[in-house]
């Protein structure tokens, strides 16, 4: 069973290992992909359908083909990362499984309000 850090932050893609956590979610809740490799742009062979221009500081690739190559730009000055060590597999699942909780309750509530009244 792998175990993690703590949530800490990376400002240096490079700073990433494979095996390391990166939280790809946009909102409080954090949602855990585990990273596979830190490239460059030109690895990606669908960096043209990122609208990528060639001009990220390095694409972080991840085990799970759902989660596509994330372009790291000079906008992303911080990455939410756990790096291996003491969280265990649970943990993480756990904390995705909160994650996809709120998300669908936010998404519930907004057709609601957006549906109310017609």
């Amino acid at each position: 069973m792998n175990r993690y850090s703590r949530r800490t932050w990376v400002s240096n893609p490079s700073d990433l290992a494979a095996g390391d956590l990166l939280d790809l979610s946009s909102v409080a809740q954090p949602y855990w992909a585990t990273v596979t490799r830190v490239g460059e742009c030109a690895e990606d062979p669908d960096r043209e359908d990122r609208d990528c221009e060639g001009d990220c500081l390095a694409v972080i690739f991840f085990a799970d083909d759902a989660n596509t190559p994330w372009h790291v730009t000079e906008e992303d000055d911080q990455l939410y990362a756990r790096l291996l060590a003491d969280a265990d597999d649970d943990q993480v699942a756990a904390e995705n499984a909160t994650h996809t909780a709120a998300a669908a309750a936010r998404y519930a509530a907004r057709l609601a309000a957006a549906t109310e009244g017609r």
